[in-house]
C-alpha cells in the first residue's frame, strides 16, 4: 500500500504537535507534511496542497476571551482560513476539521449528544461552527470525504499558559496554592488520548461527525485539588481560593457523551488514560521545563492552538 500524504496545519501547536508525534513515526502508512505559511493566504494554501491526500486542520485562534474584542480575527482564521481549503477541494481527497465542544453553547439538557443542535454563543464558537458547515456543504456538493471532530476541553503538555490546567499546574508548582476564578464544570480530555483517537480515525478512514468525550465532568474547584495532589501536595481548604466571577463567555457546564466515539471506532477505541496519570505527566512537563521539539523539519502555522 502506498503511504498517504497527510498535511497537518497547526503542526507545531498544542494538539497538532501531539498527532504529529504519532504519525511522524508511521512512515509505512503516512508521508507527513507540516503546513508552511498562513492558512488565511490562498496562495499559501495552494502551495501546501500539492500532492496531498488528506488535510487535518488544527490551525485556529483557540483562546476564547479575546474573541469578544477581535471577532474579525477569529472569523478570518477559524472560518475564512477553512474556506481557502474548500475553494481548492479538487487538490485533496479527504478533509478533517478539528472543531470544538464550545459550538454546543449552554445546552438545556446534559449530557450533550452528537445529535443535539449547536447553540454557539460567542465569536470563537460561531466561527468554528461556520467552518464545520462549510466543510459539510462542500463535501456533500463536491464529493470529497470529510470528518468533523468536536473535542471537549483538552489539556496536557505544550498547552499555552493562558488555559486553565497549565495555569493551575504553574500555581501549584510555584506557590503551592491555586486561585480558581469561577467554578464552572468541564469535561477534561488528555491531549495524548485525543491524538491516539485521531490517528485511529485516520487509519480507519472515518468520515462524518463525532465528539471526543468520556462523559465525566469536573468542577474547577475539584480540578484544582487534583492538580495539587499531582504536584505532590496534600491539599486542604486553604490551598484553593475560589473567587466568584461572571464573564459573558462562560458556559457553566460542558458534559458530553462518548457514544459517537465508541460507535465510530468500535473495538479500535482503547479508552482514556486515568486523570491521575494524565495530570501527573502534565504537572511534570510544567515543572521540568518547556517543550523541546523532536528533530523534524521546521514547521510554521497560521495561528498556534
Amino acid at each position: 500500500m502506498t503511504a498517504k500524504t497527510l498535511l497537518i496545519t497547526g503542526a507545531s501547536g498544542f494538539m497538532g504537535s501531539h498527532l504529529l508525534d504519532l504519525v511522524w513515526h508511521d512512515q509505512a502508512n503516512y508521508r507527513v507534511k507540516a503546513f508552511q505559511g498562513d492558512i488565511t493566504s490562498r496562495k499559501d494554501v495552494v502551495r501546501n496542497l500539492r500532492d496531498v491526500d488528506t488535510v487535518i486542520n488544527f490551525a485556529a485562534l483557540t483562546y476564547l476571551p479575546p474573541s469578544w474584542y477581535s471577532p474579525e480575527a477569529y472569523a478570518r482564521v477559524n472560518y475564512e482560513g477553512v474556506l481557502n481549503f474548500m475553494q481548492n477541494h479538487e487538490m485533496f481527497l479527504r478533509f478533517v476539521q478539528i472543531s470544538t465542544s464550545h459550538v454546543y453553547g449552554n445546552q438545556p439538557k446534559l449530557p450533550i449528544e452528537i445529535t443535539m443542535p449547536p447553540l454557539p454563543d460567542d465569536p470563537y464558537a460561531i466561527a468554528k461552527f461556520a467552518a464545520e458547515q462549510a466543510v459539510k456543504v462542500y463535501s456533500e456538493k463536491f464529493g470529497f470525504k470529510s470528518l468533523i471532530v468536536r473535542p471537549f476541553n483538552n489539556f496536557g503538555p505544550r498547552q499555552s499558559r493562558h488555559f486553565v490546567v497549565p495555569s493551575f499546574c504553574i500555581q501549584a508548582i510555584e506557590k503551592g496554592k491555586i486561585v480558581v476564578k469561577g467554578n464552572t464544570q468541564r469535561e477534561l480530555i488528555y491531549v495524548k488520548d485525543t491524538a491516539r483517537i485521531l490517528k485511529a480515525l485516520l487509519d480507519k478512514g472515518s468520515t462524518g461527525l463525532l465528539q471526543i468525550a468520556k462523559g465525566v465532568v469536573y468542577s474547577m474547584f475539584d480540578l484544582a485539588k487534583m492538580v495539587l495532589t499531582a504536584a505532590g501536595k496534600d491539599p486542604d481548604a486553604s490551598m484553593v481560593d475560589l473567587v466568584p466571577t461572571e464573564r459573558p463567555f462562560d458556559i457553566q457546564t460542558l458534559l458530553g457523551s462518548s457514544k459517537s466515539l465508541s460507535d465510530m471506532l468500535g473495538t479500535d477505541f482503547r479508552g482514556f488514560m486515568s486523570m491521575e496519570q494524565a495530570l501527573k505527566e502534565t504537572v511534570d512537563f510544567y515543572r521540568y521545563g518547556e517543550y523541546l521539539p523532536l528533530k523534524r523539519e521546521s514547521v510554521a502555522v497560521a495561528a498556534p492552538d
